[in-house]
Order: C-alpha cells, then sequence, then structure tokens
C-alpha cells in the first residue's frame, strides 16, 4: 500500500475509533420558534453526556443560507451580512463581531457538523434578531423575540396564600378582572410577552393554571385560581414587577392568623411620610416658633439620601409645604406595593417638662397618654373633615376602625421595627428613650405593610426644640432611624 495511503488509512480508522467512541443514541430536539409560531426538530446525539444538535439542520429550520469549506472544514450560517463559522474539532466559533468558545469541539456526525446546544444556543442571536435558551429537561430550543417587555412570572408560596410577581422591563399600565369560571385576567397594556413564561408555568393547588394571550396593543395573562380565594394588585418599581397577593377567604390581611408571619424575599422599598404640610402646620414650639412641618421633613429628606445609599428605593409621600390628607400618606404606600412605611412626627404636650423620643405602633392605645399623643397627630384630619367631627369623636371611631388593624398580620413586625428604631435612638441621641407604644394613628390605618410613626423629640419642651432646630441633631435622627431599618432589613432578610 503506497505510504500516503496507508496515512489515509490509519486517520480514517482514528477518525472512526473517536466517532465510535463518543457517540451516543441518536434522537431528536424540538425547537419552538415563538416569533412565527413554528416548531420541528432537528437531529441531536449525547455526546460525552452533553446534547449536541445538527448544526446544518438548526440553519435549515432558521432559515440560514448554509455553506461548507472542504479544505477548512469550516461549516457557515449566513444571514445577510452577519454569520456564523464553526470549524469541525475546533470549540471555537466565529461571528462578525467576536469569538466564542463551546467549550467542547465540534463534532462530525451522519454527515453533519453537530454542536453542543447548551453552549451554542445563545449565539444565535449573532445571526438572528431573536432570543434563544435551551430547556435541558423537555430537550427543547426555544427561539423568541428579544423585545419583550413582559419577561417572566415568579411564585412564591407564602404562609397563607401564594405571590405572583409579574416581572417587567418597564412600568407598565395594568388592570385585573375575575370571571364566574374563577380566571384572574391580568391586562398589561404596551405589554409584550416573553413566551416562555408558558413554558415555564408549572400548575399548583392555588393557581391551577395560565393561559397567556399576545393581543395588539396589550398582554393578558390568565390564571385559574382556586375557590374562595382573595387577592390584592400592587406595582413596585425597582425592579418593575407587578404583584398579585392571593389568600385563603378570611386569612388575608387586617386578619391575624395565629403562626403567620411577614415573608419577604427581599424588603427594598421604603415609604417615608413627613407628618403634617401646608395649611396644618403641625406643633409649634413656644419659643422659637419651629413648626413641626418643616423640622420633619428635613429629617425625612436626609433619611431618604441616606437609605438609598444603602440600597433602598425610597418614596415620599411629600417633598414641600404640601397638605396631604392623612388617608391618602398610606395609599401611598400600598400602591406602590411599600415594604415598609415611616411616619415622621415631632412630639408636643401642653406640659413643658415632657421630653424624649418615642416609636408608635398601630394598635389600640393602652393608656391615656398613648391615646392623647395619637389625638394630637390625627387631629390633622380638621383640615380634611367638617368642624363637627371633633377629636373625641374622631378617637372614638378610630376605635371602631382599627378594631380589625388590632390583629393584622404586620402588628408583630411592626412592633419589631419600632423596636429597632428605638434602640438606635437610645444609643445615638442624648435625650431619655420614651420606648415603644401602641396607639391608634389614622396615618398608620389601612397600611399593608409593616408600619410605624416616629416622635423624634418634643418640640414643646425648650431644650428639645432647640436641638429639633439644630443640623446636627436632625442628622443624627435620620441616621438613627436608617439603621433601625436597616438592622430590620438584616433580621427578616435573614442577612447576617
Amino acid at each position: 500500500m503506497p505510504r500516503g495511503m496507508e496515512k489515509l488509512s490509519k486517520r480514517l480508522l482514528f477518525l472512526g475509533l473517536v466517532i465510535y467512541l463518543s457517540c451516543g443514541t441518536a434522537a431528536a430536539v424540538t425547537v419552538k420558534n415563538f416569533i412565527d409560531n413554528t416548531e420541528g426538530e432537528v437531529s441531536s446525539e449525547t455526546i460525552s453526556g452533553l446534547t449536541y444538535i445538527s448544526l446544518t439542520e438548526l440553519g435549515s429550520f432558521l432559515g440560514t443560507e448554509t455553506s461548507w469549506d472542504q479544505l477548512a472544514k469550516r461549516l457557515t450560517l449566513e444571514k445577510g451580512d452577519r454569520f456564523i463559522q464553526v470549524t469541525l474539532f475546533s470549540p471555537y466559533v466565529i461571528t462578525a463581531d467576536e469569538t466564542f468558545n463551546l467549550h467542547y469541539p465540534a463534532e462530525f456526525r451522519n454527515g453533519s457538523i453537530y454542536v453542543p446546544v447548551a453552549f451554542f444556543a445563545p449565539i444565535i442571536k449573532e445571526i438572528l434578531p431573536l432570543e434563544s435558551r435551551w430547556d435541558r429537561e423537555s430537550q427543547s430550543l426555544y427561539l423568541q423575540s428579544p423585545d419583550y417587555n413582559v419577561k417572566g412570572l415568579r411564585i412564591t408560596p407564602k404562609a397563607n396564600g401564594l405571590l405572583l410577581e409579574v416581572l417587567l422591563t418597564e412600568a407598565l399600565k395594568y388592570e385585573t378582572i375575575i370571571t364566574e369560571e374563577g380566571w384572574l385576567n391580568l391586562t398589561v397594556h404596551g405589554g409584550i410577552l416573553n413566551n416562555l413564561i408558558q413554558e415555564d408555568f408549572e400548575k399548583g393547588e392555588i393557581v391551577r393554571d395560565l393561559k397567556t394571550y399576545q393581543f395588539e396593543a396589550a398582554a393578558q395573562l390568565s390564571f385559574l385560581v382556586k375557590k374562595r380565594m382573595d387577592h390584592r394588585i400592587s406595582f413596585k418599581e425597582k425592579p418593575p414587577r407587578i404583584l398579585v397577593s392571593l389568600w385563603e377567604r378570611g386569612t388575608g390581611p387586617g386578619i391575624f392568623q395565629e403562626g403567620v408571619t411577614w415573608d419577604k424575599n427581599k424588603i427594598d422599598l421604603v415609604v417615608i411620610d413627613p407628618g403634617h404640610g401646608g395649611e396644618d402646620d403641625g406643633a409649634v414650639g413656644r419659643h422659637s416658633g419651629l413648626k413641626e412641618k418643616e423640622v420633619v421633613l428635613d429629617i425625612a429628606k436626609r433619611l431618604a439620601e441616606k437609605l438609598e445609599r444603602e440600597g433602598f428605593e425610597v418614596i415620599l409621600t411629600r417633598k414641600d409645604d404640601t397638605f396631604l390628607p392623612l388617608g391618602e400618606r398610606t395609599q401611598i404606600a400600598n400602591g406602590a406595593g411599600a415594604d415598609l412605611f415611616i411616619s415622621i412626627h415631632a412630639n408636643a404636650s401642653p406640659k413643658r417638662k415632657p421630653r424624649g423620643s418615642e416609636t408608635f405602633f398601630l394598635a389600640m392605645a393602652k393608656n391615656d397618654e398613648a391615646r392623647a399623643v395619637a389625638a394630637l397627630e390625627n387631629s390633622a384630619i380638621r383640615f380634611e373633615k367638617p368642624e363637627s367631627y371633633s377629636e373625641e369623636n374622631l378617637t372614638s371611631e378610630l376605635d371602631l376602625i382599627l378594631l380589625d388593624m388590632v390583629q393584622n398580620e404586620y402588628l408583630r413586625e411592626s412592633s419589631d421595627l419600632a423596636e429597632l428604631i428605638q434602640n438606635q435612638f437610645k444609643g445615638r441621641l442624648r435625650i431619655p428613650s420614651r420606648g415603644i407604644d401602641q396607639a391608634g394613628f389614622y396615618v398608620l390605618n389601612r397600611a399593608y405593610m409593616p408600619a410605624v410613626l416616629v416622635e423624634v423629640a418634643f418640640i414643646s419642651n425648650r431644650e428639645e426644640e432647640k436641638l429639633l432646630g439644630q443640623g446636627k441633631f436632625r442628622e443624627r435622627v435620620a441616621e438613627a432611624i436608617c439603621r433601625g431599618l436597616v438592622d430590620f432589613k438584616r433580621k427578616y432578610e435573614g442577612i447576617p
């Protein structure tokens, strides 16, 4: 046998041996293209434990031009001026813009070049305007438009229900409706669906089915919900997402269920409420005429800056000297899907001696002193209610309104938050600590998250009125509240 033929024979024998040792069971991978709603199969093989697919067949499915360079042993997929080049036995893939490493070499099988699909899938976008994802479990390759803004669905079990988070790339308007058949239809105006939401969904006891619809001007997610479930919809900015809270009827917000605790994956949005504002000055200092509304707004702005540096998202209920009805303050927090609500005030008393800091959470007042503080802060409602609506009537009616809030599922967490803030006051403010207490504050009513009201000092006390007028003292107050919130976040997120 001539030497050249002998070398070729050995080379072919070696190539055959490599193929024999590394080959696996021939099969097919399902390719779903959500852009034009097409589906097909591409030949696959398991090689060294990895799923490889035929690059020639994939190119045919994608509608690309395919060319083979026999000398270089290189297969090229082309679409316009974009291309992907794969060389036999090499893990490197060349595109118009850069070179990629597949980590495993391209192989030759059944007259075609095969590539490891898990590593090749992300490279497809180099020639086509689409996003691809490989699902090993279902042996499916999904292709879709990268322009979607409704990008995912996260489902988190809760102690008495379920939290659905529809993940967005931007803030979008939405609305919901429940049909008689139990479908909760969430319409996202201007929404473009990530079709993989439907593919990734798993049925459960509470949400038993999901259907998605893409319309010209909106996207719709339809959840088939277990009977006797109540729900609440809210929105969060960072990251943008629509929250759908589902709970068993009779065990949701407003009713405490033994053993149910506040379960947050992440505490990131805080609403700060500077008390009073506009025509409502709040308490006024006897000596300098210092106004509560001005002091607490300054403290709130300082606190907002500190919290943002800690990574929190912050919303102020007012940023200037504007009057805001008490009921609207928690509406802002609820509408934003806030994790925490902090209302900041300066205390006052008809007597001159009372002094010190104190933090309240919402519950029935235990003593006359706490009830008096609540009546003072609740008196702001006179700017939005008829004069005949006296403070005495307000307090008694509040007691009735707040009966359902006494058993609020956030009561325990609100108490913890108040204590952590007050502990920081003890160490950072050179004034007495009056501890934590509970009372029926209107501004905290209907807050569907842990909520506290902070009385930083007595503006009616001469010494503390002077302190409240100082920037250094306000800075220490803001720092103390900030550290208390960070402590709370660490505790409930389990951060060491």
